[in-house]
């Protein structure tokens, strides 16, 4: 509760679905659990997009996903870190 973008409704979520805590024996499993984690798409020569999985706790996943975007709007460190995000993705793709 004492990150700005986080309130009563995240926490309430978070406690009620990763507690407890000491299951997830690596941040690995945790992200799996949420369904965060990369899902490698390749076949050969052809590499093509990692999306996220989606196969966790979808309720878990749009709580995080929400918290994330009201965050960044409103904590100025979250809000740097994804502009800086952006522009070094964009200097990839040139």
């Amino acid at each position: 509760m004492s990150i700005p973008g986080g309130g009563d409704n995240t926490t309430a979520t978070l406690l009620a679905f990763l507690s407890p805590l000491e299951r997830f024996h690596s941040a690995k499993q945790l992200v799996a659990y949420a369904g965060l984690n990369p899902r490698i798409r390749q076949s050969g020569q052809w590499a093509g997009k990692n999306p996220i999985a989606k196969t966790g706790n979808v309720l878990l996943r749009k709580d995080i996903y929400m918290t994330a975007l009201t965050a960044k709007r409103y904590n100025p460190v979250i809000t740097a870190f994804c502009d800086r995000l952006i522009v070094h993705e964009s200097a990839l793709c040139r």
